[in-house]
């Protein structure tokens, strides 16, 4: 019997293993295998655990959640930025007088558009926040304007002029640090 192999060009001149030879080559490649194979399941498992024990990733997640909650609804003053400066109490009466005046400016076009005062401040447009209008006539109002540390009443039969003053001018020279 002819034991030699065929080769792609041909028959073979080396003669095949005999089969004792070929048991044991089949036994050392499967342990070879199986031996690859519990070293990459050792290796998939540090990868995917990041070597980590279970405990250990639990309370790695459980401090990075606190710490999440705790920015995202108490942030500190690094996140948050400087607290802006109060403003002055000359700044926020230039502010509210100003308010007032565009409240007042809507009202009255509007008088000039509908030949009466609106039932409610509203009718004339946008309000302004901290300015209370109250109807006190057929042609008279009276604006209340409302800040943080001071209280300005105003009425439409009084000059405008007493209702803004120099605010504009307050605003534009102090409105602003010139330091920074």
């Amino acid at each position: 019997m002819d034991t030699r192999i065929p080769g792609p060009d041909g028959p073979a001149d080396t003669e095949a293993d005999p089969p004792e030879d070929l048991s044991e080559a089949l036994g050392a490649a499967i342990s070879h295998a199986e031996r690859r194979e519990e070293i990459d399941d050792e290796v998939a498992e540090q990868v995917g655990t990041g070597g980590m024990s279970p405990e250990v990733r639990a309370g790695g997640l459980a401090v990075l959640s606190a710490l999440l909650v705790w920015i995202w609804t108490a942030p500190p003053a690094i996140v948050r930025g400087p607290e802006p400066e109060p403003l002055s109490v000359e700044m926020e009466d230039a502010g509210l007088r100003m308010d007032m005046f565009v409240q007042a400016v809507r009202i009255m076009d509007f008088v000039d558009e509908n030949g009466s005062l609106p039932a409610a401040a509203a009718l004339a447009g946008d309000t302004v926040p901290g300015v209370v209008y109250q109807v006190l006539g057929e042609d008279l109002f009276h604006l209340t304007g409302r800040g943080e540390r001071l209280t300005i009443q105003w009425r439409s039969d009084q000059p405008g002029d007493s209702l803004i003053g120099d605010a504009p001018e307050r605003i534009r020279n102090g409105g602003t640090d010139a330091s920074n």
